[in-house]
């Protein structure tokens, strides 16, 4: 079957994989076995799975941007998938209501060895402060960004998704308790081994320069704010590959 030959791919670097409910998969898994033995015309309405569903797996809080379960374990509450199997499960099926694209970035596994390839499964929200004065715009968006990614290219991805003219200069600061960290622009956002990496709960600041100035210099004081949710990808409970095995990280 497609997809299952799918499934059993080799990880690539920045490819993204979609996660599905495991209690659908299964239901699907049953039906695609019944058809091949008797086919299609054999199979009862209840054997069908019905439209892929992955909602069981969201947390809707009001006002709040939708974000993924804790706890939850591949292969037991939910399955990974290519994003060209998703795609053709969709077409195939549709998607249940409430239910969502969940999609994932593989990347480079921190507390594995060089090579070592994961799925990044769960986002951790961080609040961000835009500091830019003549914005109007208070809204609040829900965005995912992998741990892999350089801070030059969040920076790019924030300023198209809050609207700022793509020539206005903009840098990233990492607000810990006091004090501000200027993020390198070269640096990636997970770097562990950084004083900078970026952790849950952690508040980012796009400051945009303006006239020519910045509106925070060496003596930082507290900016007019304006804030936003985004999410930033963790990497607990996520799938390792180094060819075609999976290791469930604990």
């Amino acid at each position: 079957m497609i997809i299952n030959s799918l499934m059993k791919q080799k990880l690539v670097k920045d490819d993204i994989w979609c996660l599905v409910s495991s209690h659908w998969f299964e239901k699907w898994t049953k039906f695609i076995d019944i058809a091949l033995r008797v086919g299609i015309d054999g199979c009862n309405r209840s054997s069908h799975p019905g439209p892929v569903t992955n909602f069981t797996l969201i947390k809707f809080i009001k006002f709040q941007p939708t974000k993924m379960k804790k706890d939850f374990t591949e292969n037991v509450d939910y399955i990974l998938i290519p994003e060209i199997g998703w795609d053709l499960l969709i077409q195939w099926y549709g998607i249940s209501e409430k239910s969502m694209r969940l999609s994932r970035k593989v990347v480079k596994a921190r507390k594995h060895a060089i090579g070592k390839l994961m799925v990044e499964v769960y986002p951790i929200t961080v609040l961000v402060q835009l500091v830019f004065p003549d914005s109007s715009d208070d809204g609040k968006i829900d965005y995912e960004v992998s741990r892999s990614d350089t801070v030059a290219f969040v920076i790019e991805k924030l300023k198209e998704l809050l609207d700022v003219p793509a020539m206005n200069e903009a840098r990233l600061w990492l607000q810990r308790s006091d004090k501000k960290i200027l993020l390198k622009q070269t640096d990636t956002m997970g770097d562990n081994k950084s004083p900078s990496s970026v952790e849950d709960n952690d508040t980012l600041i796009l400051e945009v320069k303006k006239g020519g100035k910045w509106t925070f210099q060496d003596d930082i004081s507290k900016p007019r704010e304006r804030y936003y949710y985004m999410h930033l990808v963790n990497l607990p409970m996520s799938s390792t590959n180094d060819d075609s095995d999976y290791e469930v990280m604990s």
